[in-house]
């Protein structure tokens, strides 16, 4: 019954029918992202391509009142180093930071960083400073985490562990930075299939 001709129903308006129109209402209800497919190309050498991210901004500030924190990963050895920040205005130290302190340790400068397309990373200060030490910058596009899939298959685990310790161990929240950095120190350490089943730590 339900199914009767519309053109019989008292009241309606009699609408023409377009069969070879597109409505956009029914376009952007079908649109759908296609996957990312994963990139083959890897670095050969550590410190050859940086990828960096900054996570925040938190709800509870850290013991030491950090509300940011940024990650630096390195693309041949998967190896992670975290930084937290109290503002985000502190991205280019902490970087500067880092860059020093890995550069002292491996021996090795940074050549290229892949960054998201964000205020903090494209400022005309952290812009000036990766000229003067001849770092190539490479930046994602906006609202496309995807194109830097090392940052997000690195950061999700580091979330996760870091809140299943808080959780099994009743540990507050404040102390997020401190268990961060915990689990950052353990993923270094655990052999990965992808590195041939070798720690990060070891390959760097």
């Amino acid at each position: 019954m339900w199914m009767m001709n519309l053109s019989m129903l008292k009241g309606l308006p009699q609408l023409e029918v377009h069969e070879d129109t597109v409505y956009l209402g029914r376009r952007y209800r079908k649109v759908h992202q296609l996957p990312y497919k994963e990139s083959s190309a890897r670095a050969k050498e550590p410190l050859e391509l940086i990828h960096s991210s900054v996570f925040g901004r938190v709800k509870e500030p850290s013991i030491r009142r950090m509300r940011y924190m940024m990650t630096f990963i390195d693309d041949c050895s998967k190896y992670i180093w975290v930084y937290f920040m109290k503002e985000k205005s502190e991205t280019l130290a902490r970087f500067m930071e880092f860059k020093e302190k890995v550069g002292a340790k491996t021996g090795k400068k940074i050549k290229c960083l892949r960054i998201d397309n964000g205020g903090e990373d494209t400022s005309q200060k952290f812009t000036d400073y990766l000229r003067q030490c001849k770092i190539w910058r490479q930046l994602t596009c906006l609202f496309s985490p995807q194109q830097n899939g090392v940052k997000e298959r690195k950061n999700r685990p580091l979330a996760e562990v870091c809140r299943s310790m808080l959780h099994a161990k009743h540990v507050p929240s404040r102390f997020w930075a401190e268990y961060m950095k915990t689990a950052a120190h353990i993923i270094n350490r655990l052999p990965q299939p992808k590195l041939g089943f070798v720690s990060p730590y070891q390959k760097l």
